[in-house]
Order: C-alpha cells, then sequence, then structure tokens
C-alpha cells in the first residue's frame, strides 16, 4: 500500500462512490497490496486469492455509495469485504460435490484429508480465541482477520500503541501456548 492516510482513503472512496474512475484506480493501487495479502492469508497463494481480489473490487465498485465513513475507514470496509468474499470462496469450495463419477479419486482424497484438518485446526483456534480476554480477541481480530497494522488499529481502538502491542503479544503467546497444548493432547491420544 502506498503511503496513504486514512483521510486520505476516505475520500478516495467517496469519489468512487460518485463515479470517479480516476478516484477508483488511486484507491486500488493504494490498497491491493493489503487486500491481497488478506486473500492469501485466508485462501493461500493462487488463483483463488487473485479471484477474490478482483471480486472484491467489483463489489468495492458497485457498492462504494454505501460506504460511510464514520462507521468504518475505507480500508476497513474493503478488508471486511475482501474477508467476506474469501471465506465465501471457503465454503463454496469445501461443500461443492463432484460432478461426475469419473473424476479421479487420487485428486479429491487428499483435498478431503487436508480439509478435514483444516477444520480441526479452525476448531482448536477458535477455543484458543475464547480464551482470551475481549480486548486481545479485538487485537487479534484487528490485526490477523482485517488485516490492520498496530498503529491503525491504535488509531482504530483509540487505545496507545504500547497498550495494542502489549495485548497483541500476550493474545499471540496465549494462543501459541492453547494451539500447543492441542497439539500435544492431540499427539498423546
Amino acid at each position: 500500500m502506498e503511503a496513504t492516510t486514512v483521510v486520505e482513503l476516505n475520500e478516495m472512496l467517496l469519489q468512487v462512490a460518485a463515479g470517479s474512475r480516476t478516484a477508483f484506480e488511486r484507491y486500488y493501487q493504494s490498497t491491493v497490496d493489503r487486500c491481497l495479502a488478506l486473500a492469501t492469508s485466508v485462501l493461500g497463494s493462487g488463483l483463488w486469492a487473485e479471484d477474490c481480489v478482483a471480486e472484491t473490487y467489483v463489489s468495492v465498485w458497485r457498492t462504494a455509495p454505501t460506504f460511510d465513513p464514520n462507521r468504518s475507514s475505507a480500508l476497513s470496509w474493503l478488508l471486511l469485504i475482501c474477508r467476506n468474499r474469501a471465506i465465501d470462496r471457503l465454503r463454496r469450495e469445501r461443500f461443492q460435490v463432484p460432478l461426475s463419477p469419473t473424476d479421479d479419486s487420487s485428486t479429491s482424497e487428499p483435498v478431503s484429508e487436508v480439509r478435514f484438518g483444516d477444520f480441526i485446526a479452525i476448531d482448536r483456534l477458535r477455543a484458543g480465541l475464547l480464551q482470551l480476554s475481549a480486548a486481545q480477541r479485538r487485537v487479534i481480530d484487528l490485526g490477523y482477520f482485517q488485516g490492520l497494522s498496530q498503529a491503525e488499529i491504535a488509531n482504530h481502538t483509540g487505545w496507545p500503541l504500547g497498550t495494542v502491542k502489549s495485548h497483541m503479544r500476550r493474545s499471540l503467546n496465549l494462543l501459541r501456548q492453547s494451539l500447543g497444548d492441542a497439539e500435544g493432547q492431540r499427539h498423546v491420544g
């Protein structure tokens, strides 16, 4: 992302809402790296992440008039759209039934194992997140699921940067410990 302020991004998105293609191009150039990073973190690198980003920006163009800078920043709004698109893509692919009985079972079997492993990992992560305080969960959500930097989290929440860093460090340590405990139990039992 270019060095663009929250206010500048908000102004660009408001211009996009008014139909400005130039503003849309500037908004895209300023945010595409963040959007792709989020899509890649959810979907992995490759075509799915790239498709997700493309769908996200089509959605931004169509729904820009609904953006309200009093409710969220232009970047948070974009990343929420991207995150939702990525999750929708995962759900679609996870529950898609093979269309023909001639599908090669050797390619579908490992995918099923990976998907089952993903479900287990998601459950362990969810359990770990439930052990965090509301403030710690919020920092993790903003930082890892919405793609905000620690400085942006501080700006978004109104908390001092040091508090954000402390919450982030403690949260990650607790999650690491929780996931490590769950991993140990899985191998022992």
